[in-house]
């Protein structure tokens, strides 16, 4: 997944973030389920679009393409 820049060790400390904040809620009467993050303008549907952000970069920096910060 390539997004606009290269991904960079504060967006694995961002991404164990949005998975503390971004958690399923309850399936409804139609078993879906929507994030129960406050943080959405409109109900997202389960798993949300931050919630696959941060999988994909964590992934990402368990397979070793996110290099360490340089401070």
């Amino acid at each position: 997944m390539q997004y606009h820049r290269p991904l960079l060790q504060e967006d694995v400390e961002t991404a164990h973030r949005l998975l503390t904040m971004h958690q399923p809620s309850a399936p409804d009467a139609h078993e879906r389920s929507y994030c129960a993050s406050a943080t959405h303008y409109t109900p997202a549907l389960w798993p949300c679009a931050r919630h696959r952000w941060a999988v994909s970069v964590l992934a990402a920096d368990e397979r070793g393409e996110i290099a360490e910060g340089e401070d």
